[in-house]
Protein backbone atom coordinates (compact mmCIF):
# COMPACT_ATOMS: atom_id res chain seq x y z
CA UNK A 1 0.00 0.00 0.00
CA UNK A 2 2.93 2.41 0.97
CA UNK A 3 6.07 2.26 -1.56
CA UNK A 4 8.86 4.05 -0.50
CA UNK A 5 12.29 4.08 0.79
CA UNK A 6 11.16 2.90 4.06
CA UNK A 7 9.57 -0.66 2.55
CA UNK A 8 13.09 -1.38 1.00
CA UNK A 9 14.88 -0.50 3.99
CA UNK A 10 13.43 -2.71 6.25
CA UNK A 11 14.00 -5.72 3.84
CA UNK A 12 18.16 -3.89 3.59
CA UNK A 13 17.79 -4.75 7.09
CA UNK A 14 16.50 -8.13 7.54
CA UNK A 15 18.68 -9.56 4.58
CA UNK A 16 22.10 -7.92 6.46
CA UNK A 17 20.68 -9.59 9.74
CA UNK A 18 20.64 -12.77 7.80
CA UNK A 19 24.15 -12.51 5.67
CA UNK A 20 25.62 -11.43 8.95
CA UNK A 21 24.42 -14.15 10.79
CA UNK A 22 25.42 -16.51 8.14
CA UNK A 23 29.01 -15.13 7.38
CA UNK A 24 29.94 -15.59 11.33
CA UNK A 25 28.78 -18.89 10.70
CA UNK A 26 29.92 -20.08 7.79
CA UNK A 27 33.59 -17.96 8.30
CA UNK A 28 34.19 -18.10 4.49
CA UNK A 29 35.18 -14.47 2.49
CA UNK A 30 31.96 -14.90 -0.08
CA UNK A 31 30.12 -14.85 2.81
CA UNK A 32 31.12 -11.56 4.17
CA UNK A 33 31.36 -10.29 0.78
CA UNK A 34 27.27 -11.22 0.06
CA UNK A 35 27.05 -8.59 3.54
CA UNK A 36 29.29 -6.16 1.53
CA UNK A 37 26.70 -6.32 -1.65
CA UNK A 38 23.91 -5.96 0.64
CA UNK A 39 24.78 -3.05 2.69
CA UNK A 40 26.03 -1.02 -0.60
CA UNK A 41 22.62 -1.47 -1.84
CA UNK A 42 20.77 -0.64 1.03
CA UNK A 43 22.73 2.85 0.91
CA UNK A 44 21.74 3.50 -2.49
CA UNK A 45 18.12 3.19 -1.02
CA UNK A 46 18.60 4.78 2.11
CA UNK A 47 21.49 6.73 4.12
CA UNK A 48 20.04 4.92 7.73
CA UNK A 49 22.14 1.72 6.29
CA UNK A 50 25.32 3.66 7.81
CA UNK A 51 23.74 3.09 11.04
CA UNK A 52 23.01 -0.60 10.29
CA UNK A 53 26.91 -0.88 9.22
CA UNK A 54 27.94 0.75 12.03
CA UNK A 55 26.09 -1.58 14.29
CA UNK A 56 27.61 -4.47 12.75
CA UNK A 57 31.06 -2.98 13.39
CA UNK A 58 30.46 -2.22 17.37
CA UNK A 59 29.23 -6.08 17.25
CA UNK A 60 32.05 -7.32 15.38
CA UNK A 61 34.37 -5.40 17.84
CA UNK A 62 32.61 -6.34 21.21
CA UNK A 63 31.89 -10.61 20.48
CA UNK A 64 33.71 -11.30 17.39
CA UNK A 65 36.89 -9.91 17.10
CA UNK A 66 38.19 -13.07 15.80
CA UNK A 67 36.51 -12.64 12.37
CA UNK A 68 37.97 -8.89 11.80
CA UNK A 69 41.33 -10.66 11.79
CA UNK A 70 40.38 -12.37 8.29
CA UNK A 71 40.11 -10.10 5.07
CA UNK A 72 36.53 -11.13 4.56
CA UNK A 73 34.53 -8.31 6.50
CA UNK A 74 37.14 -5.87 5.56
CA UNK A 75 36.40 -6.63 2.13
CA UNK A 76 33.29 -6.63 2.80
CA UNK A 77 32.42 -2.99 4.18
CA UNK A 78 34.91 -2.13 0.99
CA UNK A 79 32.76 -3.04 -1.38
CA UNK A 80 29.57 -1.35 0.09
CA UNK A 81 31.47 1.54 0.26
CA UNK A 82 32.70 1.44 -3.57
CA UNK A 83 28.65 0.77 -4.20
CA UNK A 84 27.79 3.87 -2.35
CA UNK A 85 30.58 5.96 -3.97
CA UNK A 86 28.15 7.15 -7.06
CA UNK A 87 25.38 8.43 -4.39
CA UNK A 88 28.10 10.09 -2.48
CA UNK A 89 29.64 12.01 -5.39
CA UNK A 90 26.22 12.85 -6.87
CA UNK A 91 25.12 14.04 -3.16
CA UNK A 92 28.46 16.47 -3.05
CA UNK A 93 27.83 17.48 -6.52
CA UNK A 94 24.51 19.06 -5.55
CA UNK A 95 24.88 20.26 -2.38
CA UNK A 96 24.60 17.56 -0.22
CA UNK A 97 20.56 17.54 -0.57
CA UNK A 98 20.23 14.34 1.59
CA UNK A 99 21.92 16.20 4.52
CA UNK A 100 19.62 19.41 4.35
CA UNK A 101 16.90 16.76 4.10
CA UNK A 102 17.49 15.35 7.31
CA UNK A 103 18.03 18.08 9.05
CA UNK A 104 14.80 19.90 7.99
CA UNK A 105 13.11 16.34 8.86
CA UNK A 106 15.06 16.56 12.56
CA UNK A 107 13.92 19.91 13.39
CA UNK A 108 10.06 19.13 12.04
CA UNK A 109 10.79 16.19 14.66
CA UNK A 110 12.29 18.30 17.45
CA UNK A 111 15.75 17.58 17.67
CA UNK A 112 16.95 14.88 19.46
CA UNK A 113 14.80 15.79 22.58
CA UNK A 114 11.37 15.84 20.11
CA UNK A 115 13.25 12.04 19.35
CA UNK A 116 13.68 10.91 22.67
CA UNK A 117 10.16 11.92 23.35
CA UNK A 118 8.62 10.13 20.66
CA UNK A 119 10.94 7.09 21.60
CA UNK A 120 7.80 5.38 22.98
CA UNK A 121 6.05 5.20 19.89
CA UNK A 122 8.59 2.60 18.69
CA UNK A 123 6.95 -0.38 20.53
CA UNK A 124 3.40 1.00 19.30
CA UNK A 125 4.72 0.05 15.83
CA UNK A 126 5.37 -2.88 17.03
CA UNK A 127 2.11 -3.96 18.04
CA UNK A 128 1.22 -5.65 21.73
CA UNK A 129 2.29 -9.50 20.84
CA UNK A 130 5.70 -8.38 19.00
CA UNK A 131 6.49 -6.18 22.18
CA UNK A 132 6.21 -9.53 23.87
CA UNK A 133 8.78 -11.14 21.19
CA UNK A 134 10.86 -8.20 21.75
CA UNK A 135 11.51 -8.56 25.44
CA UNK A 136 12.11 -12.14 24.89
CA UNK A 137 14.48 -11.29 22.31
CA UNK A 138 16.69 -9.00 24.19
CA UNK A 139 16.79 -11.76 27.10
CA UNK A 140 17.61 -14.57 24.75
CA UNK A 141 20.31 -12.26 23.17
CA UNK A 142 21.73 -11.01 26.12
CA UNK A 143 21.84 -13.77 29.03
CA UNK A 144 20.09 -16.50 26.92
CA UNK A 145 21.51 -19.49 24.57
CA UNK A 146 21.59 -16.61 21.84
CA UNK A 147 24.41 -14.86 23.17
CA UNK A 148 26.67 -15.75 20.48
CA UNK A 149 24.50 -13.11 18.57
CA UNK A 150 25.14 -10.56 20.99
CA UNK A 151 25.95 -8.04 17.81
CA UNK A 152 22.38 -7.85 16.71
CA UNK A 153 21.63 -6.54 19.83
CA UNK A 154 24.41 -4.54 19.28
CA UNK A 155 22.82 -3.04 16.23
CA UNK A 156 19.36 -2.61 18.59
CA UNK A 157 21.07 -0.58 20.67
CA UNK A 158 22.90 1.60 18.09
CA UNK A 159 20.10 2.25 16.20
CA UNK A 160 18.01 3.57 19.24
CA UNK A 161 21.05 5.69 20.07
CA UNK A 162 21.89 7.46 17.28
CA UNK A 163 18.78 7.95 15.28
CA UNK A 164 17.87 9.89 18.98
CA UNK A 165 20.67 11.86 19.15
CA UNK A 166 19.83 12.31 15.37
CA UNK A 167 16.91 13.79 16.05
CA UNK A 168 15.39 10.93 13.77
CA UNK A 169 11.85 9.72 13.46
CA UNK A 170 10.81 7.03 15.71
CA UNK A 171 10.26 4.49 13.10
CA UNK A 172 13.48 5.14 11.82
CA UNK A 173 15.32 2.38 14.44
CA UNK A 174 12.05 -0.21 13.65
CA UNK A 175 14.16 -2.24 11.44
CA UNK A 176 16.28 -3.08 14.12
CA UNK A 177 13.85 -4.56 16.03
CA UNK A 178 13.78 -7.37 13.63
CA UNK A 179 16.42 -9.45 15.44
CA UNK A 180 14.41 -9.74 18.53
CA UNK A 181 11.50 -10.50 16.65
CA UNK A 182 13.92 -13.41 15.56
CA UNK A 183 14.89 -14.34 18.70
CA UNK A 184 12.27 -14.16 20.81
CA UNK A 185 10.19 -16.55 18.64
CA UNK A 186 13.23 -19.14 19.05
CA UNK A 187 12.63 -18.93 22.58
CA UNK A 188 8.71 -19.07 21.90
CA UNK A 189 8.73 -21.95 20.13
CA UNK A 190 11.08 -23.81 22.78
CA UNK A 191 8.94 -23.25 25.36
CA UNK A 192 5.64 -25.90 25.28
CA UNK A 193 3.04 -22.96 26.50
CA UNK A 194 1.59 -20.56 24.24
CA UNK A 195 2.31 -22.39 21.00
CA UNK A 196 -1.35 -22.16 20.12
CA UNK A 197 -1.72 -19.01 21.89
CA UNK A 198 1.04 -17.18 20.47
CA UNK A 199 -0.54 -17.72 16.76
CA UNK A 200 -4.20 -16.49 17.89
CA UNK A 201 -2.38 -13.36 19.29
CA UNK A 202 -0.86 -12.35 16.29
CA UNK A 203 -3.86 -13.35 13.93
CA UNK A 204 -5.43 -10.67 16.06
CA UNK A 205 -3.08 -8.41 15.71
CA UNK A 206 -2.49 -8.46 12.45
CA UNK A 207 -6.25 -7.92 11.58
CA UNK A 208 -5.93 -4.74 13.55
CA UNK A 209 -2.82 -3.47 11.61
CA UNK A 210 -4.79 -4.56 8.21
CA UNK A 211 -8.23 -2.16 9.53
CA UNK A 212 -5.27 0.54 10.62
CA UNK A 213 -2.79 0.38 7.88
CA UNK A 214 -5.01 -0.64 4.65
CA UNK A 215 -7.80 1.26 2.89
CA UNK A 216 -10.46 -1.74 3.63
CA UNK A 217 -13.12 -0.10 4.68
CA UNK A 218 -15.69 2.28 3.42
CA UNK A 219 -14.31 5.77 2.49
CA UNK A 220 -16.36 7.33 5.12
CA UNK A 221 -15.55 4.81 8.29
CA UNK A 222 -11.96 4.76 7.18
CA UNK A 223 -12.01 8.63 7.49
CA UNK A 224 -12.86 8.14 11.09
CA UNK A 225 -9.37 6.40 11.76
CA UNK A 226 -7.25 9.36 10.42
CA UNK A 227 -6.44 10.06 14.18
CA UNK A 228 -4.29 6.58 13.98
CA UNK A 229 -3.07 6.49 10.77
CA UNK A 230 -3.67 9.60 8.08
CA UNK A 231 -1.64 7.78 5.34
CA UNK A 232 -4.13 5.45 4.07
CA UNK A 233 -6.82 8.54 3.48
CA UNK A 234 -4.01 9.75 0.60
CA UNK A 235 -5.34 6.82 -0.88
CA UNK A 236 -8.75 7.93 -1.64
CA UNK A 237 -9.81 10.82 -3.92
CA UNK A 238 -7.17 11.15 -6.27
CA UNK A 239 -8.90 10.69 -9.89
CA UNK A 240 -11.24 13.64 -8.45
CA UNK A 241 -8.47 15.58 -7.77
CA UNK A 242 -6.90 15.02 -11.48
CA UNK A 243 -10.74 15.52 -12.69
CA UNK A 244 -10.73 18.83 -10.87
CA UNK A 245 -7.12 19.84 -12.38
CA UNK A 246 -7.89 18.98 -15.37
CA UNK A 247 -11.27 20.98 -16.35
CA UNK A 248 -9.77 23.95 -15.10
CA UNK A 249 -6.66 22.93 -17.40
CA UNK A 250 -9.14 22.81 -20.11
CA UNK A 251 -9.98 26.73 -19.64
CA UNK A 252 -5.82 27.63 -19.83
CA UNK A 253 -4.02 28.16 -22.82
CA UNK A 254 -2.91 25.09 -24.71
CA UNK A 255 0.30 23.71 -23.00
CA UNK A 256 -0.15 25.39 -19.50
CA UNK A 257 2.18 24.28 -17.34
CA UNK A 258 0.70 23.06 -14.01
CA UNK A 259 2.62 23.51 -10.64
CA UNK A 260 2.10 21.47 -7.46
CA UNK A 261 3.07 22.18 -4.08
CA UNK A 262 3.93 19.01 -3.36
CA UNK A 263 5.08 15.30 -5.33
CA UNK A 264 1.96 13.45 -4.18
CA UNK A 265 -0.24 16.12 -6.29
CA UNK A 266 2.24 16.06 -9.55
CA UNK A 267 2.69 12.15 -9.35
CA UNK A 268 -1.06 11.70 -9.13
CA UNK A 269 -1.97 14.36 -12.00
CA UNK A 270 1.19 12.72 -14.53
CA UNK A 271 0.12 8.77 -13.34
CA UNK A 272 -3.76 8.88 -12.75
CA UNK A 273 -4.62 12.19 -14.20
CA UNK A 274 -2.65 11.47 -17.63
CA UNK A 275 -2.35 15.25 -18.08
CA UNK A 276 -0.14 15.61 -21.05
CA UNK A 277 0.92 19.30 -20.17
CA UNK A 278 3.76 19.70 -18.04
CA UNK A 279 3.58 19.12 -14.06
CA UNK A 280 6.73 20.20 -12.28
CA UNK A 281 6.97 20.53 -8.28
CA UNK A 282 9.66 21.93 -5.86
CA UNK A 283 9.63 19.69 -3.57
CA UNK A 284 12.12 17.46 -2.20
CA UNK A 285 13.65 15.28 -5.41
CA UNK A 286 10.96 16.71 -7.28
CA UNK A 287 12.70 19.83 -7.70
CA UNK A 288 16.09 17.83 -9.41
CA UNK A 289 13.56 17.02 -12.37
CA UNK A 290 14.61 21.08 -13.75
CA UNK A 291 11.59 23.31 -15.10
CA UNK A 292 11.15 23.99 -18.47
CA UNK A 293 12.81 26.78 -20.63
CA UNK A 294 11.19 30.27 -21.20
CA UNK A 295 8.86 32.60 -18.85
CA UNK A 296 6.29 31.40 -16.77
CA UNK A 297 3.67 33.02 -18.30
CA UNK A 298 0.46 31.94 -17.17
CA UNK A 299 1.21 28.76 -14.69
CA UNK A 300 -1.56 26.67 -13.48
CA UNK A 301 -0.42 26.77 -9.32
CA UNK A 302 -2.32 23.69 -7.21
CA UNK A 303 -2.17 22.55 -3.84
CA UNK A 304 -1.45 24.06 -0.75
CA UNK A 305 -0.78 27.52 -1.44
CA UNK A 306 -0.95 30.53 0.18
CA UNK A 307 -2.10 33.40 -2.51
CA UNK A 308 0.59 35.46 -0.20
CA UNK A 309 3.37 32.68 -1.11
CA UNK A 310 2.51 32.96 -4.99
CA UNK A 311 2.34 36.40 -4.99
CA UNK A 312 6.29 36.27 -4.26
CA UNK A 313 6.89 35.11 -7.85
CA UNK A 314 3.32 35.90 -9.92
CA UNK A 315 1.51 39.23 -9.57
CA UNK A 316 -1.37 38.83 -11.16
CA UNK A 317 -2.53 35.17 -8.56
CA UNK A 318 -6.18 34.26 -9.23
CA UNK A 319 -8.02 31.59 -7.17
CA UNK A 320 -10.33 29.14 -9.30
CA UNK A 321 -11.23 26.76 -6.86
CA UNK A 322 -10.64 24.76 -3.37
CA UNK A 323 -9.74 20.94 -4.20
CA UNK A 324 -12.56 18.87 -2.83
CA UNK A 325 -13.07 15.40 -2.34
CA UNK A 326 -15.82 13.10 -2.17
CA UNK A 327 -18.45 11.43 0.37
CA UNK A 328 -16.79 14.37 2.98
CA UNK A 329 -13.49 12.23 3.59
CA UNK A 330 -10.17 14.40 4.27
CA UNK A 331 -6.47 14.01 3.66
CA UNK A 332 -3.72 16.68 3.55
CA UNK A 333 -4.94 18.98 0.73
CA UNK A 334 -8.07 19.37 2.75
CA UNK A 335 -6.82 19.56 5.55
CA UNK A 336 -4.55 22.75 4.79
CA UNK A 337 -6.99 23.98 2.23
CA UNK A 338 -5.49 22.99 -1.30
CA UNK A 339 -6.59 25.02 -3.73
CA UNK A 340 -6.53 25.94 -7.80
CA UNK A 341 -4.79 28.87 -8.94
CA UNK A 342 -4.15 30.84 -12.07
CA UNK A 343 -0.95 32.30 -11.70
CA UNK A 344 0.16 35.17 -14.56
CA UNK A 345 3.11 37.94 -15.11
CA UNK A 346 5.76 36.02 -13.47
CA UNK A 347 8.57 38.16 -11.72
CA UNK A 348 11.63 36.39 -13.93
CA UNK A 349 11.82 33.19 -15.95
CA UNK A 350 11.34 29.99 -14.87
CA UNK A 351 15.30 29.36 -14.33
CA UNK A 352 15.55 32.43 -12.06
CA UNK A 353 12.62 31.81 -9.71
CA UNK A 354 13.50 27.94 -9.62
CA UNK A 355 15.45 27.98 -6.68
CA UNK A 356 13.31 30.02 -4.18
CA UNK A 357 10.47 27.74 -5.40
CA UNK A 358 12.53 24.47 -4.36
CA UNK A 359 11.47 23.60 -0.60
CA UNK A 360 12.62 20.32 1.85
CA UNK A 361 9.74 19.20 3.89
Amino acid sequence: MLFGTTVTDQLVWTAMFVAVARALRLRTTAAWLLTGVLGGIGLENKDTVVVLLLGVTIGLLAWHRDALRTPGPWLAGALAVLLAVPNVVWDARNGWPNLAMAQVLSDRTGGPLGSLVQLPLLPLLAGPPLIVLCVLGVRRLGWGPGRDHRWALAIVVTAIVVFTLGGGKPYYPAPALIALFAAGAVRAEATSRGRRRWPAVIVVSALIAIVIGYPVLPARDQNGLRALNPTVMETFGWPEFADQVKSAEDRMPPGTPIFTSNYGEAGALTIVGGLTEPVLSGQNAYSFWAPPAGRPDTVLCVGEFKISYLRRFWSDVREIGRITMPDGIGNQETDHHAAIYECREPHGTWQQLWPSLRHYD
